[in-house]
């Protein structure tokens, strides 16, 4: 058996436009490369799902002819756009002026020289669900990167608070030493005493909520 290409697909996935209760449509290109008249036919794995005009032809040395796959209009939206659909356009060698009964007869007596070519199906969304899509998962992201930040913001709060409260003691501290060079002994051990109060039950509310 020759192993000579015999067509030329374009595309080579069959896309469709998934919308419920709208038929969808994709044109296939084939085109003669070899120096033969050739035949060919469309299969498919789900033959009450697609239709394919024409289904099977003949092409000599050459020439091109394109098919439209049409898609029956879905009832329902599928719970994945994950599709396992496939099709196969066989070709096969076929003497000139061969008519198309007796190509279509060649695919079942002579097996053995049948090239196939196999093209999976594809979905995507409307346009519109794909923007609306999108827009979804772009505002998410950013909903999600501001609560990150948000919590962030709250654990740093929450750990560094006892850090600047004891900051802030120890300034306070500093200047309460600083201005007794100015003030009586009394003012020091009287602010003393305010700061040391404040601060204890500070750190006494803070340890309960913890626990």
């Amino acid at each position: 058996m020759s192993r000579e290409k015999l067509l030329d697909i374009e595309p080579q996935e069959i896309k469709f436009v998934y919308e419920v209760n709208k038929e969808s449509f994709c044109t296939i290109q084939l085109s003669n490369i070899s120096i033969h008249q050739v035949a060919f036919k469309f299969k498919t794995t789900s033959p009450t799902k697609y239709f394919v005009r024409p289904n099977a032809g003949v092409l000599i040395p050459g020439s091109s002819c394109h098919a439209q796959v049409r898609m029956v209009a879905p009832k329902e939206t599928p719970s994945t756009m994950d599709c396992h659909d496939k099709f196969l356009i066989q070709s096969i060698v076929a003497s000139p002026g061969i008519t198309m009964e007796s190509a279509r007869k060649m695919f079942s007596e002579r097996e053995d020289a049948i090239k196939q070519i196999q093209l999976r199906v594809i979905y995507s969304y409307p346009q519109t669900v794909d923007s609306q899509v999108r827009d979804g998962l772009r505002f998410g992201n950013l909903l999600m990167n501001g609560v990150g930040i948000g919590l962030l913001g709250f654990i740093f709060w929450y750990l560094m608070l006892p850090l600047f409260w004891s900051f802030t003691f120890m300034v306070t501290v500093l200047v309460v030493k600083v201005a007794n060079r100015l003030l009586s002994d009394s003012v020091e051990d009287w602010a003393v005493r305010i700061l040391a109060s404040v601060f204890i039950q500070f750190f006494a509310a803070l340890f309960k909520r913890r626990a």
